[in-house]
């Protein structure tokens, strides 16, 4: 599939085709990414809105950065004390889940511009329907005229080789014949050649369009795709981040993690932090066989400080 999203074209000329109405098509690009982006604005509008009712503060750290070791820490804890993953802390951690695994799809299915713009938009494009069916046509009627050519033009050598052979009324009935297949034989050759310029002009009509269209879907949908991915990730961030301080609380809450710090020497609060640096204590001496955990976990002390 050519990427005609890499195309820049600054503006459509004045004398630009008759059926490209740029205002129609930014109206219908409007009306297509309201609808395809109709559930992630659901999905981000029913989530900012719990943000505003209970107040939730976005974090000053980038928790999405640390969730890999959230949830690696929530699964952890959870071996610890079963019981401690429960209640409005599952909840929150269901809810995590099931939002980033949302968010994720939505970064894969919406990633290349160039998929949506051919796949979903503009094949459901009235105009490009329009066009469409009119370059098909064409093709058609070339691929006629020249098949009736060829079968035009054995029949005419057929019809002069039979003619040596014949005399009198018969010769100049064939004659007749051939003056007629001669006609339809020229006409098939002219039609042939209007239409295949008809095909030129409208694959370049054809080019011109998908290439022009290109630029104002690509400017218009990654601006609320980017938007969108923003919105997204700012509402799991904060899900983290909530998600972190209420395990910990728990966590401090809890006999078994309490009696689990102690027997194993953790040092620090209950937080994060404290237990990224215990995990870190414990791999160190098998960093070669943990290398992308082990510089993971660096990363996020570094996030967290």
């Amino acid at each position: 599939m050519k990427d005609f999203t890499k195309d820049k074209i600054e503006e459509i000329p004045e004398d630009s085709n008759e059926f490209l109405n740029q205002e129609e098509i930014e109206e219908e690009i409007k009306v297509f990414l309201d609808g395809f982006f109709a559930k992630t604005k659901e999905i981000i509008d029913f989530e900012n809105n719990n943000i505003r009712e209970y107040q939730f503060q976005e974090p000053s750290v980038d928790y999405t950065r640390v969730r890999r070791f959230l949830i690696s820490a929530i699964n952890n804890l959870h071996s610890i004390d079963n019981k401690l993953v429960n209640g409005l802390l599952l909840k929150l951690y269901k809810d995590e889940e099931s939002l980033y695994e949302a968010y994720i799809d939505y970064q894969s299915r919406n990633r290349i511009t160039a998929i949506v713009f051919e796949k979903h938009f503009l094949g459901n494009l009235k105009q490009y329907k329009t066009l469409a069916t009119d370059l098909e046509n064409i093709k058609a009627k070339v691929a006629n005229l020249e098949s009736l050519s060829k079968t035009l033009d054995h029949k005419l050598t057929k019809l002069k080789i039979d003619l040596e052979e014949l005399e009198g009324s018969e010769y100049k009935a064939l004659e007749k014949e051939i003056k007629q297949t001669n006609k339809r034989l020229a006409d098939a050759y002219f039609d042939r050649e209007s239409s295949h310029q008809k095909l030129i002009q409208l694959n370049e009509e054809m080019k011109f369009f998908k290439e022009t269209l290109s630029v104002l879907f690509k400017d218009a949908y990654e601006t609320k795709r980017e938007h969108y991915f923003k919105e997204w990730r700012k509402v799991i961030n904060i899900k983290c981040y909530y998600l972190d301080k209420l395990l910990w609380f728990e966590a401090s809450e809890s006999t078994m993690v309490q009696k689990f710090f102690l027997n194993s020497d953790i040092e620090g609060n209950y937080d994060i932090k404290t237990f990224i640096k215990y995990y870190l204590k414990n791999i160190d001496s098998e960093k070669s066989k943990n290398a992308e955990w082990h510089n993971y976990l660096h990363s996020v002390i570094k996030v967290l400080e």
